[in-house]
């Protein structure tokens, strides 16, 4: 995976003032610094600043050694599983259990999903990609390095303040930006009125909100929001571009390429060359969903959301999308809290000011 080392002089990489070409990236590599290495060849990256995550990450590739962003402790015997499948990242994924659990992430996965992710969002080696965060989640990190791939170039920021993505944004020209729609929220709220700037969000990891959509939609003229449905296991399972969730609001969107869906007792299967099987199995992340007549996606809770209270089954992501979805409601929050006669649910909300359109 270093096709990218190719184009020596176009910039690759931005972050606050500093600026990287393709050729700057070699550097980089070697002056990781933060990174240890276990007993099994797994390099090891406490650090959640994520220039030197992603120093790690490039490390890693260059030398064909798996990484693992997180904390040193109790991953003593991480890695004495199997190592030659050309596993190239371990993630850590609650799954359905709350429990953490170590994903082996081998490099077809992702190298098999960057051209069908650029076809299906549009996304070449034109493009500027703004992304926040910690290259740890691995959305994040799936972003960057697919742009890479693309020959593009990366915006990468760790700022709290929406404002300054915004800024960053405009200041440097992106096209694109990768946001969990939590961010898009916090975004759409600290733009002005309207926004004329035009840029394409790739949403994911999270339910995109009908009203959030809306919202966007409305506040900036410019703006094409994009989401795609999957797991740190299964990698894309759909996805739906801004056009389509107009027609089909509440949709993750239809197969991505590739991909067979199967809706088995309620719950979402999917079989993908990105998954962990390199599609020769149906996997699960453990969503109930069902697929609609026009071959649409939506996602209704999931396993480890289902809570009892004295004796009826409630799907925790049910009903926050239930209440969320009133106009007086800007968020939501669901707590169960155990008594001696079992679990009480208490609804949490912030109201916010209807909009008109």
């Amino acid at each position: 995976m270093k096709p990218w080392f190719e184009i020596r002089e176009k910039t690759a990489l931005i972050y606050g003032e500093q600026t990287w070409t393709y050729e700057d990236l070699e550097i980089l590599t070697e002056a990781v610094g933060v990174c240890v290495m276990n007993a099994y060849g797994v390099l090891i990256c406490p650090s959640q600043d994520p220039l030197k995550q992603l120093a790690c990450m490039l490390m890693g590739l260059k030398n064909q050694i798996p990484v693992y962003f997180g904390s040193i402790e109790g991953t003593e015997a991480l890695g004495k599983e199997d190592l030659s499948d050309h596993v190239f990242l371990i993630a850590t994924t609650s799954g359905t259990t709350g429990r953490k659990k170590w994903v082996y992430k081998k490099a077809a996965q992702w190298l098999n999903s960057f051209k069908p992710h650029g076809s299906v969002f549009g996304i070449t080696e034109d493009d500027v990609l703004f992304v926040n965060g910690s290259l740890a989640y691995t959305a994040n990190l799936f972003s960057v390095l697919q742009i890479f791939h693309e020959g593009g170039t990366v915006v990468l920021s760790d700022d709290k303040n929406p404002k300054q993505w915004m800024k960053a944004m405009v200041h440097h020209g992106c096209t694109t930006a990768f946001l969990v729609p939590s961010k898009l929220r916090l975004l759409m709220k600290a733009l002005p009125d309207l926004w004329p700037y035009p840029i394409e969000i790739v949403t994911a990891g999270e339910v995109l909100p009908v009203k959030l959509f809306e919202s966007a939609s409305k506040k900036c003229l410019h703006l094409r929001v994009h989401h795609y449905y999957g797991a740190t296991e299964l990698g894309h399972i759909s996805a739906i571009r801004h056009e389509a969730l107009k027609s089909n609001p509440g949709s993750v969107g239809q197969a991505f390429p590739g991909v067979a869906i199967e809706i088995q007792q309620g719950m979402i299967y999917g079989k993908s060359p990105y998954g962990s099987s390199l599609g020769s199995n149906f996997e699960s992340a453990y969503d109930y969903g069902y697929v609609d007549e026009k071959g649409y996606l939506y996602v209704t809770g999931r396993k480890d959301s289902q809570i009892n209270c004295h004796g009826r089954k409630f799907d925790a992501m049910a009903i926050v999308k239930m209440v969320s979805a009133k106009d007086e409601v800007e968020t939501c929050l669901l707590v169960a809290l155990e008594d001696s006669s079992g679990y009480g649910l208490y609804i949490h909300w912030r109201e916010g000011v209807a909009e008109t359109a």
